[in-house]
């Protein structure tokens, strides 16, 4: 499932993707991909400002479950900031 997870969260977006299945080990099987029926695009294809790119997959099929949650994250603060004094 590490692989699995990997892979979806190169196709995510950007948003982070977190197995929370507790499944180990390696499965085969086959995820469908569903394509919106107002798309222009070839199938498989998705366009880069959808804003939910895995909702094209059929993960319900597989009886998984794609959950929002909050993670906590490192944030940056700058407060203040100056130009270098000449040398």
């Amino acid at each position: 499932m590490a692989d699995f997870v990997d892979e979806l969260s190169m196709r995510s977006g950007g948003h982070p993707i977190q197995d929370q299945t507790g499944l180990k080990g390696r499965y085969d099987f086959h995820l469908n991909w569903v394509q919106s029926p107002d798309s222009d695009l070839p199938s498989g294809l998705v366009d880069p400002h959808d804003p939910d790119p895995l909702s094209h997959f059929d993960f319900e099929a597989l009886g998984l479950r794609r959950t929002p949650i909050q993670l906590p994250a490192e944030t940056l603060v700058i407060d203040h900031i100056e130009k270098p004094s000449p040398n």
